[in-house]
């Protein structure tokens, strides 16, 4: 069900907002989900699993889709907007579940936009199959969780993308080679790379990472923790970083600078993680979405980052955090029947950051 665009204004900005389409219905309340689509003053509010869809199919270049909580249909993004969602995890503070994209038959979202000068923004959403892409510029993911990111063809063409507070649990490709992925940076993120067909020396870069693949060749990577691999490559550089692993130690066999170290055990530097190991292609052994990467407090002090700030996801200016920084809707209820001329009443609770 699609209601006609009303206008909020330009920002939604209310603790708890309700939406009367109509005077309208007593008749009880069911809790459904819920995407708004924000084109310029107006919003279109659309209802269930088909609700992402629905938005989509109508938006424009530089519209916003939000998110309520709950389980949405995937669909193929060809437009540059912004898609936000009511987080990736459960918020144990204000008790708002997450917003995840289910995997369908091939794919939970594939990201393929032709207009590769627009931008294109996630933000707060779990997807729990494929993010699949093929042309993608000027892209952003934000406190996402993903449980899979891989490049749909041989001439995928994918660069100047950012991740920011992500978990990521593989990032790779379909095809031994020609996939093209250039200036991809990461910045307070969990990701496991298996890339052995992309074409991504020197443009991948880790800030305050902790990244695990087979190798790590021609990347820039500082106050980031590393392992699953080695490297042998003298186009590699690291700064402040940790290797963790008995073939850890190549990781820094080139760099002419001694602020790396290495560890043999990730009980010497993580609290609880305990590492992973690759299992079946796309999948890990020892990974979990529960897993947080807190630093053991004494490690912590110990050695710091570039920036005087401990390594890992919790250092630098912004460290690691989930929670999005917008108002996101934590439920919505949609009345169970309409009025006798055809109105619906609609009941959203929204909470801004900070409550």
């Amino acid at each position: 069900m699609i209601t006609k665009s009303l206008h909020f204004g330009k920002a939604l900005s209310a603790a708890l907002l309700v939406i009367l389409l109509a005077v309208g219905t007593t008749k009880a309340f069911a809790q459904t989900q819920v995407a708004t689509l924000q084109h310029g003053d107006d919003v279109s509010v659309f209802y269930g699993t088909n609700a992402l869809v629905q938005a989509h199919d109508v938006a424009s270049t530089g519209d916003i889709i939000t998110l309520s909580s709950g389980e949405f249909k995937g669909t193929t993004i060809t437009k540059a907007i912004t898609l936000r969602g009511a987080g990736c995890f459960l918020d144990t503070i204000t008790g708002i579940s997450p917003t995840s994209i289910r995997k369908g038959y091939d794919y939970s979202m594939k990201l393929d936009i032709a207009d590769l000068s627009e931008s294109f923004t996630m933000e707060g959403i779990m997807v729990d199959g494929d993010v699949q892409l093929s042309n993608l510029h000027n892209a952003k993911f934000v406190k996402c969780g993903i449980h899979r990111i891989v490049a749909t063809n041989q001439n995928a063409d994918v660069q100047y993308v950012q991740f920011v507070d992500c978990i990521i649990s593989f990032l790779g490709d379909y095809y031994e080679d020609n996939v093209y992925m250039y200036n991809v940076q990461f910045y307070n993120c969990f990701v496991v790379l298996d890339c052995d067909g992309i074409t991504y020396e020197n443009s991948f870069a880790f800030t305050n990472c902790v990244a695990m693949t087979h190798y790590f060749d021609g990347i820039l990577a500082q106050n980031t923790i590393l392992f699953g691999g080695s490297t042998d490559n003298p186009n590699s550089l690291f700064y402040n970083c940790v290797s963790i692993g008995y073939t850890g130690g190549n990781y820094f066999s080139y760099q002419t600078n001694d602020t790396n170290l290495h560890f043999y055990s990730f009980s010497d530097v993580f609290e609880s993680f305990p590492g992973c190991s690759w299992g079946s292609w796309g999948s890990l052994n020892g990974f979990s979405w529960n897993e947080r990467y807190v630093l053991k407090p004494d490690f912590a002090a110990s050695f710091l980052g570039t920036d005087g700030t401990q390594v890992g996801i919790y250092g630098g200016l912004a460290p690691y955090n989930p929670r999005p920084n917008y108002m996101v809707m934590k439920r919505a209820n949609v009345a169970n029947q309409s009025t006798v001329d055809g109105k619906l009443s609609v009941e959203i609770e929204v909470v801004t950051e900070g409550e």
